[in-house]
């Protein structure tokens, strides 16, 4: 059951009675701990979002998720101390956790950037990367919620660099006669889903109830 609410929580089924702001890949500047903050658009590939905070001198369980209407395509935990972080995803279900180096340290400071790229998420920790998570949920394409869920840290601000033009820009400049030139060219890309394993060590235990 306790499992259960807090899937529900993640996916925002319990608000938060603070209005949450929209993410237009741009900063925005607070504490968003406790808050499911909307993205204009779902990220692309290419697009890296980044928070930055400090985690408080208490032991705790501290995460940050990644969100689609119905699914985590990327949930990240660190129960403090341990110096190991817990990645998963859950479309329904908890996958199987990877685990990586520690990402929060009590009482400092941190960077964290997650890039979404064609299989995985790229991790990095004050601008290194650090650990790559397989992509294993078919609704990779549509994550439009970040959210973070613990009270023991806050943030100072949250970024989002996307790979295209926010939803908003300023209208196009208009040629001057005379001066035009004819051109194109096409392209494209495609993405495979991850399924396998990260890269450190992995464990087949179903996710803890602490979130």
């Amino acid at each position: 059951m306790l499992k259960i609410i807090t899937f529900l929580f993640f996916l925002g089924l319990f608000k938060n009675p603070i209005l949450a702001q929209v993410l237009d890949c741009n900063r925005l500047v607070g504490n968003f701990v406790g808050q499911k903050i909307a993205f204009s658009r779902p990220m692309e590939i290419g697009d890296v979002i980044t928070w930055n905070g400090t985690v408080f001198s208490q032991p705790s369980t501290i995460g940050a998720n990644l969100l689609t209407a119905s699914e985590i395509p990327l949930h990240i935990k660190q129960i403090m101390p341990q110096q190991r972080t817990v990645f998963n995803n859950n479309g329904g279900v908890w996958g199987r956790e990877l685990f990586g180096q520690p990402l929060w340290q009590l009482g400092q400071p941190y960077q964290i950037s997650v890039k979404l790229d064609y299989s995985v998420f790229r991790i990095s920790l004050n601008n290194v990367e650090v650990y790559q998570f397989p992509i294993r949920t078919a609704n990779w394409n549509v994550i439009t919620f970040w959210g973070m869920n613990n009270s023991f840290s806050q943030t100072n601000w949250l970024e989002m660099k996307c790979i295209r033009s926010p939803t908003t820009t300023r209208a196009p400049r208009t040629r001057r006669p005379g001066h035009g030139h004819g051109g194109g060219h096409g392209g494209g890309h495609g993405h495979g889903g991850g399924y396998g394993g990260g890269r450190f060590s992995s464990s087949s235990s179903s996710e803890s109830c602490e979130r």
